[in-house]
């Protein structure tokens, strides 16, 4: 049987979209967790307050209904980034910040 998917969008003002689409299945301790994240136009760097925000929500809301603790790393500006700890019901707390010279693509 396949997992059934879990589907979350963002629009931004300007008709950016933002899509994250994952299995609702708990991961094993240790495995990875590889959300396909899609967007529809172009980020600029403007956005990446907003499209912070929002991933924040979105691995908050899995951690609560997988009840279980999420340790994921996002891209927070142009060069920076963040690794975050998801607990359930709880805020996202910032274990390390971190610069990088050039992002991944």
């Amino acid at each position: 049987m396949t997992a059934k998917m879990l589907h979350f969008a963002h629009r931004f003002p300007d008709s950016l979209v933002l899509g994250l689409e994952i299995q609702d299945t708990q991961p094993k301790p240790g495995t990875p967790i590889t959300p396909a994240i899609n967007w529809r136009g172009t980020p600029k760097p403007e956005h990446f307050g907003e499209y912070r925000s929002w991933i924040l929500f979105a691995f908050r809301e899995l951690a609560t209904r997988w009840q279980s603790s999420i340790l994921y790393a996002l891209q927070s500006g142009p060069t920076d980034a963040e690794l975050r700890v998801f607990n359930p019901g709880q805020a996202p707390r910032l274990e390390l910040a971190f610069t990088v010279e050039k992002m991944p693509v």
